[in-house]
């Protein structure tokens, strides 16, 4: 009984899992689907007047970042999202049908989901160091006053 309570916790977590995915999935292709392909992450700008009259300033993009930055994190979310979904329905298929896994299965279903982990840490890393940087050159190294939430990094 305590295996099938192992089993079940896992496939929770597997199906968290794929939900948490699509957090990191969506809003990341949607964001470079609105800006053509490029990447908002590691963007560099700056804030110039429109017009000498009138005190209207716009945001002008100096340098995008790289698309690879987005390309791989995209990468990592589908892959986790593919992973996290195989893992789900054959543990469930395994609680369900009262198997057990072998001694090879549990060590190959650890060192993926090592990578995995590995990978998916990588990209936050990523995905953090880029947002700090296109928060910084948006609110001027946190001089300018946002409505953004970036302005209230810690």
């Amino acid at each position: 009984m305590s295996l099938d309570n192992l089993i079940f916790a896992q496939c929770v977590l597997y199906f968290l899992a794929f939900v948490f995915g699509f957090v990191a999935v969506v809003p990341l292709s949607e964001n470079t689907e609105d800006f053509a392909g490029t990447c908002l992450l590691f963007t560099r700008g700056v804030w110039q007047d429109e017009n000498i009259t009138v005190s209207r300033q716009r945001f002008v993009v100096e340098e995008w970042g790289a698309a690879s930055s987005c390309g791989f994190i995209t990468l990592v979310a589908i892959a986790s999202l593919i992973l996290s979904a195989v893992q789900a329905w054959r543990l469930l298929f395994l609680l369900c049908k009262g198997h057990d896994d072998t001694v090879f299965n549990a060590f190959l279903n650890l060192l993926i989901s090592c990578l995995v982990v590995f990978m998916v840490f990588l990209s936050s890393t990523i995905i953090t160091v880029g947002f700090n940087l296109w928060c910084d050159s948006i609110t001027e190294g946190g001089t300018m006053p946002s409505s953004l939430a970036c302005g209230r990094r810690g």
